[in-house]
């Protein structure tokens, strides 16, 4: 069968298996592009251990929702702004994750899945945007 529907099952396991990491590292490498050269090597030394970075090399998200506020008060306004952003990453990410998570099973429910998903990205976007220096 080589109707949609007959081969909508392939789309399942690909998001299942693989496509459900993919825009989460969107949103984040949206974040990444717009920090300069010192706020990405700051956030390498103090925000990112060894398991984030092989998280990223696996195709996953690092979760950065555990830095502290203090710590980023402590560590200035400009190291706020890179640890906001980290974090706001990983709040998108959870919920891409669990948006791929309820990928529709049938081609009847994708309609409504991608409008809800490309809003959530769209305004990804849009928020990271005011992080642009």
């Amino acid at each position: 069968d080589v109707t949609e529907k007959g081969l909508w099952q392939y789309n399942v396991d690909y998001i299942n298996e693989y496509g459900y990491k993919t825009p989460g590292l969107e949103v984040f490498r949206r974040l990444l592009q717009m920090l300069t050269n010192d706020q990405i090597n700051y956030g390498m030394k103090h925000f990112l251990g060894n398991m984030d970075v092989e998280a990223i090399s696996k195709g996953e998200h690092p979760d950065f929702s555990m830095i502290g506020k203090m710590g980023m008060l402590i560590r200035g306004a400009l190291n706020k702004k890179l640890a906001d952003g980290l974090r706001y990453t990983t709040q998108q990410n959870r919920w891409l994750t669990e948006h791929y998570r309820n990928f529709p099973t049938t081609p009847e429910g994708f309609e409504d899945w991608h409008k809800k998903l490309l809003k959530t990205m769209n305004d990804s976007y849009e928020h990271l945007a005011k992080w642009e220096n």
